[in-house]
């Protein structure tokens, strides 16, 4: 299911605040519910191009860290941050961040 344009735009929005720059999505889907074997957060990058990612598990106890792994990966996204290790895409196949 593809998602709405102003959803669209309202995640275009935030992302552009977290940033200070504005972010293009090639595509964007709904409907989709990510989970890892771990039931934890999960975040970053799933390719080396960094055009692919993932901010998910955030369901009952993740939602508390939602804000700051958005944090660390829009600093990541910049360059000049790291996401906690026990977060991060790579621990399941996707790039090391």
């Amino acid at each position: 299911m593809v998602a709405t344009e102003a959803g669209q735009a309202g995640l275009r929005a935030v992302a552009a605040r977290l940033t200070g720059r504005t972010l293009q999505a090639e595509e964007a889907l709904v409907g989709l519910r990510v989970t890892v074997p771990d039931r934890r957060p999960v975040v970053g990058w799933l390719d080396a191009e960094r055009r692919r990612g993932v901010l998910a598990g955030l369901a009952a106890k993740g939602a508390l860290w939602a804000l700051i792994l958005a944090g660390q990966w829009a600093e990541d996204l910049d360059g000049g941050g790291k996401i906690e290790a026990e977060a991060q895409a790579a621990r399941y196949g996707g790039r090391q961040n």
